[in-house]
């Protein structure tokens, strides 16, 4: 549905799920565009070079492959703490709000220190991109197979 507008999108989406629910059937969905597998699919298959990285819930994929989550923070008044790198990478700063990269099994840790520590207005924890996720599994697979000849000459080019 890539190349359809917004709300055809929707209703090709909405047919799949009414058709697939009333014929008790399976689609077999093949694609690139994660918006439509995020909202069409519960189970995922991710092949890279013919080998099987994944098989089974696709909210799985980020659990298994993705070690970190965004924290979006809102402080009170116009400037952020400039201690916040002790919590994660800081990856984006205009006060008084700050995006946090953090490791996903301390955020409850992570977020009871910065709420006991600072004034904060608001909080957001977001997983990343599945996008991003499937992109970077893909991309560590190729440099993980390459010959050291290979990997020598991309690390060269970069």
């Amino acid at each position: 549905t890539i190349g359809l507008y917004v709300v055809s999108q929707r209703k090709v989406q909405e047919f799949l799920r009414y058709y697939q629910t009333q014929q008790k059937i399976t689609v077999l969905l093949t694609s690139h565009y994660m918006k439509d597998v995020e909202a069409l699919c519960k189970r995922a298959i991710i092949i890279n070079h013919g080998r099987i990285r994944h098989d089974g819930p696709l909210a799985d994929i980020l659990d298994r492959f993705s070690t970190w989550k965004i924290m979006d923070l809102q402080f009170a008044g116009t400037e952020v703490p400039g201690d916040l790198a002790r919590f994660g990478e800081v990856i984006e700063s205009r006060p008084p709000r700050v995006r946090l990269k953090v490791p996903r099994n301390r955020i409850p840790e992570i977020l009871n220190a910065l709420l006991s520590s600072y004034s904060i207005e608001d909080v957001g924890v977001q997983e990343r991109p599945l996008e991003e996720v499937i992109a970077e599994l893909f991309t560590s697979d190729s440099e993980s197979s390459a010959t050291p000849d290979e990997r020598s000459l991309a690390t060269a080019a970069e």
